[in-house]
């Protein structure tokens, strides 16, 4: 008989060196090592948008104000 899985969306939020990376990481491991499907995400992304809003964030960018 199979189970069934109901979705879940778990976020961990915290400071810039507080740990929530590891955490994540360590959960979807474990969460994998037990059958269970899991994905990590994170934001912003690592594509251009995300990193760009990234680096605004911690002001090594600077918005010039202009669109397009």
């Amino acid at each position: 008989m199979m189970r069934e899985i109901i979705p879940r969306f778990i976020a961990f939020e915290g400071l810039d060196g507080s740990g929530t990376t590891t955490q994540a990481k360590r959960l979807v491991e474990h969460l994998l090592a037990n059958d269970v499907p899991a994905t990590y995400t994170f934001e912003p992304s690592s594509f251009l948008p995300g990193t760009t809003i990234r680096r605004l964030l911690a002001r090594e960018e600077r918005c010039s104000g202009r669109t397009g």
